[in-house]
């Protein structure tokens, strides 16, 4: 899908800002955040910026209920999903939350969620039970699972998709395109919420602490399920 040229026009500024170390430019286009500034130190400046952000490609994934945009940008060979959301005053702002989760090390809660993923996806039960606590009909979830040929795309997916930990009060999807709001028991404790990009699609995670370690709630994966099986 073609890409709204207000919404083009902030994606190559943030690119610009990030790829010549520009913090001001950065934080004039991005929504707060106070890390902002690792983003344009982790990496050396690009040669020949002007020339390359000519050749940058853009296009709109996907367009959610709250207003917010997911965009892909192909740039220096790479695609980069990159999520924008207008701000109080209407203007649109890039929420680099996402890049930021991807310059920190790995973490338990996080990297369970990415596993019962591709548990799902490739139909591995023991992977499933050992990332998901149980519920009746978690059965459903793997019995769909994509051609061993193509196992090794989806760890990659998984392994890469962009994941963030969410906040009390922010809005999340659910099943049947509903939308929910994160409320702080969700959020705190031995309980996470956590959203991760899957293609142009967002998926949340219901995250739980038992006897120390982190687990998938899968009840909205069986609730997707159940739902398909019925059309």
């Amino acid at each position: 899908m073609s890409i709204a040229p207000e919404i083009g026009e902030v994606i190559h500024r943030v690119f610009r800002s990030i790829f010549s170390g520009d913090l001001a430019g950065l934080q004039r286009d991005a929504l707060p955040h106070p890390d902002l500034v690792r983003l344009v130190t982790m990496r050396p400046p690009v040669e020949d910026l002007d020339r390359r952000l000519e050749e940058l490609q853009m296009h709109e994934i996907a367009r959610y209920p709250d207003g917010h945009v997911i965009a892909h940008a192909f740039f220096l060979g790479c695609i980069m999903p990159i999520t924008l959301r207008p701000d109080e005053s209407g203007a649109w702002k890039a929420d680099m939350r996402w890049w930021m989760v991807a310059t920190e090390p790995p973490t338990e809660l996080f990297q369970k969620a990415r596993m019962a993923l591709y548990a799902m996806v490739t139909g591995d039960d023991e992977l499933l039970s050992k990332t998901c606590f149980f519920r009746e009909g978690i059965d459903l979830l793997t019995q769909s699972g994509a051609p061993s040929g193509e196992h090794g795309v989806y760890e990659d997916v998984c392994a890469n998709m962009p994941m963030i930990e969410l906040a009390a009060g922010e809005r999340y999807p659910w099943p049947v395109g509903e939308m929910g709001i994160a409320k702080p028991d969700d959020c705190t404790g031995d309980h996470r919420l956590l959203m991760a990009q899957f293609g142009g699609d967002e998926i949340t995670f219901r995250m739980k602490r038992i006897n120390g370690e982190w687990f998938v709630d899968p009840e909205p994966f069986i609730t997707m399920a159940q739902l398909r099986g019925r059309r």
